[in-house]
């Protein structure tokens, strides 16, 4: 890593982050005409006759196939034949992506070198997916608390509990985990229950789990005392008494109150979160910010589940999306909670306004589809979905719902699509209460429906791939901005990519890193922010190894 305040490492061309998210929010605007449509409803506004480029058509010729598209999305590959202006835009959307690979990172791969394996005893339940990520950013987390004396941790959203127990019982730290989750949390007490029952391990931390509920509008003082108080963990991270009556205080692995009284020393604790979901990566910020807490950790993802600052150009989520069970979990306790986007002065400056679409294509992960060995059967089913939309439309099947977002089918099954549109349709109208005997839809209708559209199929293929690639552009802002509001905390307005800032002496003077830490083939969401408060750290000359 450089040395310094603050690093980012930015792409090629840019040396400032102000001017970069400025060149984001431009770009995206110029291409809003191909992200900021309803993609349900492509046939129903004819958007490849309408809207889409009528020189980027040749997309859809014979020649160019789906494994085209998909070589497209992954690696940029263009053909000479195709008219300047796309190959200008696949350039653009690559070339103006904070840069993902973090081999080109020397520190990164220090980490990776030095990384301790994830023992068995640990490992349960976990996904290939899941090792990677833990292995990696438990060493990175290790190594920051090592270096700056924080060994204990505040994991917030700490789902099954994955990255807690390798964090206490690979390295030694003192890990409450928090869930709003009930279902989380009890799994992730089960689990430090048969993982650790009867095992011994000499120097072992200790690990709890609490289920509630973090807003924005908490303050972490408040936060950290409730845990104290709820699991006994003694402010200062201490191997845990053997107890032989307590096979998991044997080993430090406690979910039960410990003996010891709870003492504070809140400088001494780091905030940390894997894949914080939504609006949750903003709440860690700003309790970091609002908090004595010393150090942050985080990387972010379910971009899909954050909330924005009102806008006069933004639209609002489906009316569905609030009273869902999915986005009751993740939403802010209360709607006079700060939003999730924008987060820094600069970036609400731009009144750059994304919506629920646009969050939504930030999830993808282009750079995997090339490699999926079922990657153009996703194509079908966007042509499926909106094919029923059209159906729907032409035949008035739903005149009570005025806004056709809230045409909701909600997840199917693999078969739903494995039996072609007729099999998808019989599955998906009654989920919206559409008699299908009474409006005349039968497997004949659906079918002579389908053949209608047949030759227009390739379209939604290609639309869906080009709107895909403006993903890492979206992603890249909303990281940006989360990295800016920290630099602007700390009395910086801005940061050249990879500077070294002179310290203010600010009594939130921060030093800020946001870098790329695992393999984006392996973990799309892979960018990771570390921040840590100069004043509340004794050495202020140790940096992130």
């Amino acid at each position: 890593m450089t040395a310094g305040r603050h690093h980012i490492r930015l792409p090629e061309s840019f040396t400032s982050a102000r001017t970069y998210v400025e060149a984001l929010v431009a770009f995206l605007r110029i291409y809003g005409w191909l992200w900021e449509h309803h993609a349900v409803d492509f046939y129903v506004t004819d958007y490849w006759n309408v809207t889409f480029p009528a020189e980027w058509r040749v997309l859809k010729d014979p020649s160019n196939t789906l494994n085209d598209l998909l070589q497209l999305a992954s690696h940029g590959r263009v053909k000479d034949e195709w008219p300047a202006s796309l190959k200008e835009f696949v350039r653009l959307s690559r070339a103006i992506a904070l840069p993902r690979d973090p081999e080109g990172d020397p520190f990164v791969r220090k980490l990776e070198s030095e990384s301790r394996p994830l023992d068995n005893k640990v490992t349960y339940g976990m996904t290939p997916k899941k090792k990677h990520e833990v292995q990696i950013l438990s060493s990175l987390i290790a190594s920051v608390a090592a270096a700056n004396d924080t060994p204990n941790v505040l994991d917030i959203g700490a789902g099954q509990g994955y990255l807690d127990a390798v964090l206490a019982y690979s390295y030694g730290l003192t890990v409450i985990g928090v869930d709003d989750d009930e279902v989380q949390t009890c799994g992730a007490k089960r689990r430090s229950t048969k993982m650790f029952k009867g095992k011994k391990r000499d120097n072992a931390g200790r690990v709890h789990h609490i289920n509630r509920r973090v807003g924005a509008g908490e303050t972490f003082e408040n936060l950290l005392r409730e845990a104290v108080e709820e699991t006994g963990v003694d402010g200062v991270s201490q191997p845990a008494d053997a107890d032989e009556k307590d096979p998991l205080a044997s080993n430090g692995i406690l979910d039960e109150p410990a003996a010891t009284p709870a003492r504070s020393s809140h400088s001494r604790w780091m905030l940390c979160g894997l894949h914080t979901c939504g609006d949750l990566a903003a709440v860690s910020i700003r309790h970091f910010l609002e908090s004595d807490a010393a150090v942050l950790v985080g990387v972010g993802c379910c971009y899909n589940h954050l909330t924005e600052a009102p806008n006069a150009n933004l639209a609002a989520p489906p009316s569905h999306w609030e009273s869902s069970t999915n986005f009751q979990r993740r939403r802010p306790p209360s709607k006079d909670a700060p939003p999730g986007f924008p987060m820094s002065a600069h970036v609400a400056s731009l009144s750059m306004a994304l919506g629920f679409t646009a969050r939504m294509l930030a999830c993808q992960a282009t750079c995997r589809w090339a490699e999926q060995p079922d990657a153009a059967e996703n194509f079908s089913r966007h042509f499926y979905r909106a094919l029923l939309q059209a159906i729907i439309k032409e035949r008035n099947l739903l005149p009570e719902i005025a806004d056709s977002r809230d045409i909701i089918v909600g997840r199917l099954g693999r078969d739903a699509f494995r039996g072609g549109f007729v099999a998808y349709a019989e599955q998906a109208l009654p989920r919206l209460g559409i008699d299908t005997v009474k409006f005349g839809l039968t497997r004949e209708a659906l079918e002579e429906f389908r053949q209608r559209f047949r030759d227009r199929e390739k379209e939604i293929a290609v639309v869906w791939t080009l709107r895909a690639m403006l993903a890492e552009a979206i992603e890249s802002l909303i990281l940006v901005d989360r990295f800016l509001s920290l630099v602007e905390a700390s009395g910086e307005g801005d940061v050249d990519g990879g500077a070294t800032i002179a310290d203010t002496g600010d009594s939130k003077s921060l030093e800020v890193q946001l870098f790329p830490i695992f393999q984006p083939i392996d973990s799309p969401r892979n960018m990771v922010i570390v921040a840590r408060k100069l004043n509340k750290i004794q050495n202020e000359r140790v940096a992130v190894p």
